[in-house]
């Protein structure tokens, strides 16, 4: 399923928006929730409140905040930096100020069904295609995550705490042995402590990378080849 969220404060775009999107639903047999907002604090408050939202359609020229600043909420105040926002306005000149905000697209109005499909086609590809699971066991139960949602593994005496997007685990086991299993070629070994999704790295440092979450994790001498690597492999 995609949690997908419309904030405009021009209602019939939303309902033209949410029109495509159903279609796409239909012709692609892709379970898609929508979230329609016709304000960005509603939108704000169910993002704070642990609505999982997965693709945003934001408009910039919103009335009372403009997107551009409901962008530096998300990204900044939230910290936020798993949600997928794609602008949107009837004006053309917003490329510079959006850089910053990592967005994942900027179109043009009106969005017809063509530029809606680009969009979810897209998405599709970079974070739906890949359904590897990660497999781990809490006492007799074994349990499994998508590797997706996976930020990072950290390595403490002998349990492993496995930090997700919206959740974190711990279990025991050891860091060879789930780099061994993950499937997932984004996920590289930075530190005798520390595995990393680099999906989910937004810089990277001399001796450190700076994950979604915030969190600092170092990079040591003797992995910083096998990073390099990944990086080169990775672009």
């Amino acid at each position: 399923m995609i949690n997908i969220g419309i904030c405009d404060d021009e209602n019939g775009f939303v309902l033209e928006l949410r029109k495509n999107l159903l279609e796409y639903s239909m012709e692609k047999n892709v379970e898609i929730m929508i979230y329609p907002y016709n304000n960005s604090k509603d939108m704000l408050s169910d993002i704070e409140k642990g609505v999982n939202l997965d693709l945003i359609f934001l408009d910039i020229q919103l009335k009372e905040i403009s997107g551009v600043e409901v962008g530096k909420k998300i990204r900044s105040n939230l910290e936020n930096e798993t949600i997928q926002i794609v602008f949107v306005s009837s004006i053309k000149n917003y490329a510079m100020q959006l850089f910053d905000l990592r967005p994942m697209n900027f179109l043009i109005k009106p969005i017809n069904y063509d530029k809606t499909k680009f969009i979810l086609d897209e998405y599709e590809r970079l974070f739906c295609l890949n359904n590897s699971y990660f497999e781990y066991h809490i006492g007799k139960s074994v349990c499994k995550v998508n590797e997706q949602v996976i930020l990072y593994f950290q390595s403490q005496a002998k349990k492993v705490h496995m930090y997700m997007r919206n959740d974190q685990v711990e279990f025991y086991d050891k860091l060879s042995e789930i780099m061994r299993r993950l499937k997932d070629k984004n996920f590289c070994m930075v530190h005798k402590s520390f595995i990393i999704n680099m999906r989910y790295a937004t810089e990277y440092k001399r001796d450190c990378v700076v994950m979604a979450n915030g969190e600092v994790i170092p990079v040591s001498r003797a992995m910083k080849d096998n990073l390099n690597k990944k990086l080169l492999e990775n672009r």
